[in-house]
C-alpha cells in the first residue's frame, strides 16, 4: 500500500506526459482522418489506454487521501485529529 501511495502522490507530472500523449493521438487521428486506417486504430487504441491509466492515476489521489486520514485519526492531540 505505501509503494502506491508513494507512486500516486508523484502523478502530476506523470499525468501531463500521458495528456500529452493522449491528446497527440487524437490529433493524429484527426490529421490521418480516414486515410490510413491501421494507424487510425492503433490511435484509437492508444488514447483509450492512456485515458484509462490518468483515470487510475486520479483514483490513486483519493486513496492517499483516505490514507492521510487514516493516519491523522490515530494523532493524540484531539485538533490535529479532527
Amino acid at each position: 500500500m505505501e509503494a502506491f501511495i508513494n507512486f500516486s502522490a508523484q502523478t502530476k507530472g506523470r499525468d501531463k506526459l500521458f495528456r500529452t500523449v493522449q491528446y497527440g493521438s487524437i490529433f493524429l487521428r484527426a490529421v490521418l482522418g480516414s486515410t490510413n486506417t491501421d494507424v487510425v486504430g492503433k490511435m484509437k487504441k492508444l488514447e483509450s489506454q492512456v485515458s484509462m491509466t490518468r483515470k487510475l492515476m486520479r483514483f490513486g489521489k483519493s486513496l492517499d487521501s483516505v490514507d492521510a486520514a487514516r493516519r491523522a485519526s490515530k494523532l493524540q492531540d484531539e485538533l490535529l485529529r479532527v
